[in-house]
């Protein structure tokens, strides 16, 4: 299962932890488990069609944690 996080929704601690930078973040997508990891990225590359502008974040278990932010990550 794929969960997106916008501004507003209730991030839980597990993911919170892992993000580095949370300065202008718009969307975050996260899969359930590992296998999952290529649909959450699709996602997010669906919500945020500039792959500049997003970053990776490794949580437990090898799932990445997408975050679409509105300038470009260094």
């Amino acid at each position: 299962m794929i969960r997106a996080y916008t501004i507003g929704h209730e991030i839980p601690d597990k993911i919170k932890t892992c993000i580095d930078d949370w300065n202008y973040w718009t969307w975050i997508t996260v899969a359930n488990n590992s296998i999952a990891n290529k649909d959450a990225k699709r996602l997010i590359e669906l919500i945020e069609p500039e792959t500049e502008k997003i970053a990776v974040y490794k949580a437990e278990n090898d799932i990445d944690v997408f975050v679409s932010y509105m300038i470009p990550v260094r």
